[in-house]
């Protein structure tokens, strides 16, 4: 299709024929690991978890201002539960190395200056979670 690009309205009609999708990379990659250890009645795991996306263009124009590049994430999980199904605790921590990536990105309106709103995606969160069965 064609069309103009708000940001770069001196560009004219542009044929975006063959661009990438909107927030859709063209590789995705999401792997796991655990392991789990036996301490009599209870249980432990540890998880770790990659996630690598390749770029990420925000509009149908693919321009790398507004995308965001290639990258990879980590998770780490250390779960327990009791071996009867009723206790389970869990200490977890998201994007372990605090990689800062775009969420999402829109030009706004020439009329405006064309400036690039958006967000970013959570930085490194950690936690517990404690949870009982009946």
């Amino acid at each position: 299709f064609s069309s103009v690009d708000p940001g770069r309205t001196s560009l004219g009609v542009q044929n975006l024929d063959g661009n990438q999708l909107t927030q859709a990379p063209k590789f995705t990659v999401n792997a796991g690991a655990q392991y789990g250890w036996s301490m009599g009645r209870s249980d432990l795991m540890l998880r770790g978890e990659l996630n690598y996306s390749s770029r990420v263009y925000f509009t149908a124009f693919n321009v790398d201002s507004v995308s965001q590049a290639r990258n990879v994430k980590f998770n780490a999980f250390l779960s327990w539960n009791d071996g009867s199904g009723h206790w389970n605790a869990t200490l977890f921590v998201r994007n372990l190395t605090d990689k800062v990536t775009r969420a999402n990105g829109l030009v706004s309106s020439a009329v405006y200056g064309s400036p690039i709103t958006g967000s970013v995606s959570p930085p490194r969160t950690f936690g517990a979670t404690l949870g009982y069965k009946l």
